[in-house]
């Protein structure tokens, strides 16, 4: 996690997924998590590039209170925070609330292979 500047609102950055490709052998990955007191409000900030045609993949934005236990976000978007390949490369961004002192990201894709996959970049953005 690093801290972008000196911004006032204290905002820090989590890359939990860098350029991971999601083919035949990488179909479901888990971050890293990252302590997220004392803030209450993130983002998930996802670049996903689609090469072929894999069917779509799954973002879960996972939260604990002990770093052992992780509990899936399902409040609005993160019930089902999903891609298909027809929707095609994305660079997005989604908000919610902190739910938790610990947070990590789970991806799941389907219909991969060799030449169909999903590339993806995951950042959490947190902040007061």
């Amino acid at each position: 996690m690093s801290n972008l500047g000196n911004n006032p609102r204290r905002i820090a950055c989590a890359l939990c997924l860098d350029g991971v490709v999601f083919n035949d052998a990488i179909t479901t990955i888990t971050s890293t998590s990252f302590r997220c007191v004392p803030f209450h409000d993130f983002a998930i900030l996802i670049k996903l590039v689609v090469a072929g045609t894999p069917t779509d993949i799954l973002f879960d934005i996972e939260f604990s209170e002990d770093n052992v236990t992780f509990y899936k976000l399902m409040n609005g978007p993160f019930g089902d925070l999903r891609y298909e390949d027809a929707a095609g490369n994305k660079n997005e961004a989604v908000f919610g609330k902190i739910a938790g002192k610990y947070v990590r990201v789970t991806a799941t894709a389907t219909g991969t292979a060799a030449q169909d996959t999903f590339t993806a970049s995951v950042y959490v953005l947190i902040g007061k």
